[in-house]
């Protein structure tokens, strides 16, 4: 028994096929941004990582009158672009700018600590919680508590 379909029928059905086509293709394509997105973020982190350990195992370094990390990432965009040119989104050239990106990250990030340090000394506030302790015992002058002179206990009682 064959069944009577119309030819309209059968037409919005091939519209629904359709757009549900290219609804699907629309979701992957923007799952792929999403994973590209993702993938960046940990190149770029990989780059603050290592210029963070390079910071704290060698501490504030400068290469002709450049702070290192600054150097470094110009050094890295540099190589980038001759590479693969423009940052396309792909390739090893946009990796590069990735890296470079997240050695830059990791500069700011130790001056904006720094600027931050300096705003809480000129506050009068208080060092951060155990940090003044931490560093009396790295230097071998750990007073074991509850020692402070005159002029710290006015200090504290003023800010009381």
């Amino acid at each position: 028994m064959a069944s009577n379909i119309s030819a309209r029928r059968v037409s919005v059905l091939m519209d629904k096929l359709k757009r549900a086509g290219e609804k699907h293709k629309s979701a992957i394509h923007h799952s792929k941004r999403g994973l590209v997105a993702l993938a960046d973020s940990a190149v770029v982190q990989v780059g603050a990582f290592g210029a963070g350990m390079a910071q704290g195992r060698f501490g504030e370094k400068k290469i002709v009158g450049i702070p290192a990390e600054l150097a470094v990432a110009a050094a890295l965009h540099g190589a980038a672009i001759m590479v693969g040119g423009k940052s396309s989104g792909k390739g090893s050239a946009h990796q590069l700018h990735n890296i470079a990106n997240g050695v830059t990250a990791a500069w700011t990030s130790a001056v904006g600590r720094g600027v931050g340090k300096k705003a809480r000394m000129k506050a009068g506030l208080p060092m951060l919680a155990g940090l003044e302790r931490k560093l009396d015992e790295l230097s071998g002058e750990d007073k074991g508590g509850g020692m402070q002179d005159d002029a710290e206990l006015a200090a504290l009682a003023r800010r009381m």
